[in-house]
């Protein structure tokens, strides 16, 4: 592979960082605070097959 004037290892580097961006990005867009322990619709279906 030619590598022009770029140091070893820059293509690699570029792609590091953007999925380091990515990973980022994506933590950035879940949910804030204190999370569910369990499913609630499966909870409803475990209850329902427990009253029968």
């Amino acid at each position: 592979m030619a590598v022009g004037w770029v140091k070893d290892g820059a293509v690699q580097e570029e792609i590091d960082a953007g999925v380091a961006d990515a990973v980022k990005r994506a933590r950035s867009r879940l949910g804030k605070g204190k999370s569910r322990t369990h499913c609630e619709w499966s909870l409803r279906q475990v209850r329902a097959a427990l009253d029968t």
